[in-house]
């Protein structure tokens, strides 16, 4: 295969079995959203929860995320990468033994969303670090190219999956195949032997750091253009999903 073809990255087996095991478990994080949306509807009827739970889950990115990003750049990545899946795999599972069994409540719905998401906001920036790990400089653009694609593909798959899932079984096994989406991350990884980038710099203050990023993103216009606009697009159309059992309901008239 090409070094320079729309695949290239591909090429590597590392990345390959790395990008498998992504794949997967983004469909499982669909899964799990759209099966929690319908979850809370079914519970509550409200759609101020609906966004209750939906904010609950986004704001551990805010805080989290840089840190995330400092923490990668001190740790195995591959290693780190291996035990946050398994934070979303135990929240899952509990989730849909509660369904099951036919005693969750709205309290443990909003504690496994800010479980989950604390543990995406720290996975998310430590896993495109990774990326040039596995890959290098080389096809660094075209596996974040590849990493782009995979995501926005599982945004459509992952919940026409769940829709079926849920009018065939039920939500709690949306929950359940969920789980073992994110369990596919930490095995896809334990087959990599990926050794620590080195170079890294002496360590300092982990404060200083995101201070530096922040200072870098200020005076570079087109990251500062990027953000911007990667933030208006979050704000203004991620309610469309959040609403999507609410509208299917009311609207729609579908149970």
């Amino acid at each position: 295969m090409s070094r320079g073809g729309t695949f290239a990255s591909l090429s590597i087996p590392a990345y390959r079995r790395f990008l498998f095991g992504n794949v997967t478990s983004l469909l499982g994080f669909w899964l799990r959203i759209t099966a929690q949306g319908w979850l809370v509807w079914r519970l509550t009827g409200s759609e101020a929860m609906l966004g209750t739970v939906t904010a609950v889950g986004l704001l551990p990115f805010v805080v989290l995320s840089p840190l995330g990003g400092v923490w990668g750049d001190r740790v195995d990545r591959r290693r780190l990468l291996m035990l946050l899946p398994l934070v979303s795999v135990a929240a899952n599972v509990i989730l849909g033994v509660l369904v099951a069994t036919g005693v969750v409540a709205g309290w443990p719905v909003l504690a496994t969303a800010v479980v989950v998401g604390s543990a995406r906001a720290v996975e998310i920036p430590v896993r495109n670090a990774f990326v040039r790990d596995l890959v290098g400089l080389e096809s660094l653009r075209n596996a974040v190219a590849l990493n782009a694609a995979t995501f926005n593909t599982a945004r459509v798959v992952g919940p026409a999956i769940a829709a079926a899932i849920l009018w065939g079984f039920g939500i709690a096994p949306c929950f359940l195949f969920a789980a073992a989406g994110n369990l596919a991350m930490t095995l896809a990884l334990a087959t990599l032997d990926v050794a620590p980038p080195a170079g890294r710099g002496p360590r300092r203050n982990p404060f200083a750091e995101m201070a530096e990023a922040l200072r870098y993103v200020r005076g570079h216009a087109r990251t500062r253009t990027l953000l911007l606009l990667l933030a208006i697009a979050l704000v203004f159309t991620w309610s469309y999903q959040t609403l999507m059992p609410a509208f299917a309901s009311r609207q729609l008239g579908m149970d």
